[in-house]
């Protein structure tokens, strides 16, 4: 392998590499044309607070997403497709610089497949949904992109270039603000690489970016906050995360067993990335102890090395930390793992694994013992536990739900995953070629494949679906302004009322068989959505019903002619 980035791509490689987009394209944008939403509440929030609220009265701080895909709006009833497309373009979009933050360290041949590998990967499933996650993982490629190129260069104009991107991505997903910490080291350790510590132009450098991207930071994100919603655009939490936060359990449990359960919930997502990225993350410690880790091999690869453990430190310490603090709010336990929060990284871990393809000799006995012991005992115990009690589903985890939802499918990806550690200690090269072209295609194509199925079948049109589609086409847009839906099922609620799509409609929970209590109700309601069997209420008269549903007109017994219209 060569001593500098590999050259630029060939034609060849460049008509493979469009045709393979365009071919994804394709399949991403329509696989699941005409489903309906599946993850409520998430998919109502953003759909309401998107296409149905002013951008001043949005509870989510999200407004650079809400620019772009309040333009979905035009497509009418369609705007769920229209919106799918949307995710489709801005994740594949992200390729490129996935490709071009690893032809840094890779050859042409090697990025190209680490970037069609997260292409193909079960987080692609997240171009299902009406969330965020596309955008923001393609923006937060862009992002690493920058960051490397400042690593390259370190000046001033790269670094207000960095800053612009995290405000970008901080007004894509609040979470951004997280990565600013991480961001601000590996700026510091690319303006004194390679030099004296001791040299204060370095320091003086490494300040000085810092600050600068700090405050390009906070200008992009408060100014565009600000021309977007007012005032309103200047929190950064949004209404909506500060009361979560609020109201949240972690307020109310001492820090030590606040502790206790983020280091549990630690242990299921380092056992999930272990059977995931057994090679990268030996290759990572290991390079972490080797005295010349930055001059041997290909390109030097301390920088991919150090970006990558800041980042995932940080996403990680976040993710565990929030998880504990909101346990028992809801549906909120601990046994869930919130891989959605970092996964938009874990490419990183595919590039250093692969970075070690080609790499001559072995690891230092002692170490390649240790580390390789340690993995293989986590992997061992997690095909033993069968991920128990950790709860991985479709959208909080579609890694290692992907992975683990069959059980063969486990088995065989589990005992490739130890073949290619006990290939590392052998090899470097050997674990390296295991699991790039051995274990990461096989569990890409099949975990994708599994999280595409239970997608498909979330999506499957339901009673509460129906409910909503009927009451869309029933009530006018007036009357579904005085709509109240009432269930038992929140979730479900929530599904109806994306049908619905009228964020003035409200919901209440009522345990079936018994009245409603029309007092509870918001002031002005007037009709009912009642999603179960409830008694009508006094002197109100059912205009519809349907399977599992009926439509109620309160106090209307003598004002209407039974139409409803």
């Amino acid at each position: 392998m060569n001593d500098m980035p590999s050259a630029p791509m060939s034609n060849f490689l460049k008509f493979c590499w469009c045709g393979a987009v365009l071919v994804l394209l394709v399949i991403f944008g329509f696989r699941y044309h005409g489903m309906n939403a599946v993850v409520m509440a998430d998919e109502w929030y953003y759909s309401s607070l998107t296409r149905l609220t002013a951008p001043a009265d949005s509870s989510i701080p999200s407004y650079f997403y809400n620019a772009i895909y309040r333009t979905t709006t035009a497509c009418g009833p369609g705007f769920l497709d229209c919106v799918r497309l949307f995710n489709s373009v801005f994740f594949l979009a992200s390729a490129p610089f996935i490709y071009m933050v690893g032809r840094r360290f890779l050859s042409n041949n090697i990025a190209s497949l680490v970037a069609l590998l997260a292409m193909l990967g079960p987080v692609n499933s997240y171009t299902a949904y009406f969330m965020p996650e596309s955008f923001y993982f393609c923006m937060f490629w862009v992002t690493s992109w920058i960051a490397f190129r400042f690593n390259d260069q370190p000046g001033l104009t790269r670094a207000a270039a960095l800053g612009a991107c995290i405000g970008a991505l901080a007004l894509i997903k609040l979470h951004a603000l997280f990565l600013i910490p991480s961001l601000a080291a590996f700026v510091l350790y690319s303006c004194l690489r390679g030099k004296p510590w001791s040299q204060p132009r370095a320091w003086r450098q490494a300040v000085g970016c810092i600050a600068l991207m700090l405050v390009v930071t906070v200008a992009v994100r408060l100014g565009f906050g600000y021309l977007a919603a007012g005032k309103n655009g200047l929190s950064l939490a949004g209404s909506l995360y500060a009361a979560q936060a609020g109201n949240s359990t972690g307020q109310k449990i001492p820090l030590l067993q606040l502790i206790q359960l983020s280091l549990f919930n630690l242990r299921g997502h380092l056992s999930a990335l272990t059977i995931l990225f057994a090679v990268p993350i030996a290759a990572l410690v290991a390079h972490g102890f080797e005295r010349r880790a930055a001059v041997e091999g290909a390109a030097p690869r301390s920088p991919l090395a150090v970006y990558t453990t800041l980042i995932l430190l940080a996403l990680l310490c976040m993710t565990v930390t929030f998880t504990a603090f909101v346990a028992g709010n809801g549906y909120e336990t601990n046994f869930r793992l919130h891989m959605r929060y970092y996964n938009f990284a874990l490419p990183l871990l595919v590039m250093f694994g692969a970075a070690q393809v080609g790499r001559g000799g072995k690891v230092p006995t002692l170490l390649a013992v240790t580390v390789a012991t340690l993995l293989a005992a986590t992997i061992v115990f997690t095909i033993a536990t069968s991920w128990q009690p950790f709860t991985p589903s479709m959208v909080d985890s579609p890694e290692f739900r992907g992975m683990s939802s069959r059980r063969a499918a486990f088995f065989i990806l589990g005992a490739l995953s130890l073949l290619s550690v006990a290939g590392w200690i052998r090899r470097r090269d050997l674990g390296a070629r295991i699991f790039l072209f051995g274990f990461m295609p096989l569990y890409a194509v099949s975990a994708s494949i599994n999280i595409h199925h239970e997608v498909r079948a979330g999506g499957a049109t339901n009673d509460f679906d129906r409910a909503g589609i009927f009451t869309r086409q029933f009530l006018t847009a007036a009357q579904r302004d005085k709509l109240a839906v009432v269930g038992t099922d929140p979730s479900g609620m929530f599904r109806t009322r994306f049908h619905i799509d009228n964020n003035l409609a409200s919901q209440q929970t009522v345990t079936q068989n018994t009245p409603v209590d029309l007092k509870t109700l918001p002031a002005g309601t007037a009709w009912l959505l009642l999603l179960g069997s409830y008694p009508t209420p006094e002197g109100a008269v059912v205009r519809a019903h349907g399977r599992g549903y009926s439509i109620v007109e309160l106090g209307a017994a003598a004002a209407h002619d039974g139409t409803g219209k």
